[in-house]
């Protein structure tokens, strides 16, 4: 499974820092040298490691890329995701019942803290293209992985 490089590191530092309760991450976010600081290394724990880490030297990998956020903030089909899963599942011989789920796992909003961090990031990288820029480069791999790879399609 693939997702928007910048989506899912937008997603994963919300979860890492509230996982930690790290105090004045908010504040944290309007420092410039935060953002210069993610040109070198945007990797805080599992939930904001790179992509292609993960795949390492596999071989004929196809993914299915989980779906991203609309410019309204908001997933317009959520159940897609797990329709797709469910289809991969059953081509590999495996049988799942993940179509039937209609809300998408673990979403920001389940954390008051999670969810003001996202918010706030959200806000930063819609108002400062260059803050979206240095997240997008830093994950150009990432991206590669995109074109590179193949789609599961069903």
């Amino acid at each position: 499974m693939l997702r928007d490089p910048v989506e899912r590191w937008i997603s994963g530092f919300a979860q890492c820092m509230a996982d930690h309760h790290t105090p004045h991450v908010l504040e944290l976010l309007d420092n410039h040298a935060f953002w210069e600081t993610l040109k070198f290394n945007p990797v805080f724990d599992d939930h904001t490691e790179y992509q292609h880490r993960f795949i390492g030297a596999a071989q004929n990998v196809k993914y299915i890329n989980i779906q991203s956020r609309n410019a309204g903030n908001a997933i317009s089909d959520p159940n897609r995701f797990y329709r797709d899963l469910t289809e991969y599942v059953r081509w590999t011989g495996g049988t799942s019942e993940f179509q039937y789920w209609k809300e998408p796992t673990n979403p920001a909003e389940n954390d008051p803290e999670k969810i003001a961090i996202y918010n706030k990031l959200r806000a930063i990288i819609k108002e400062y293209p260059n803050c979206y820029n240095t997240i997008k480069n830093a994950h150009r791999r990432d991206y590669d992985l995109f074109n590179r790879l193949q789609k599961f399609e069903t």
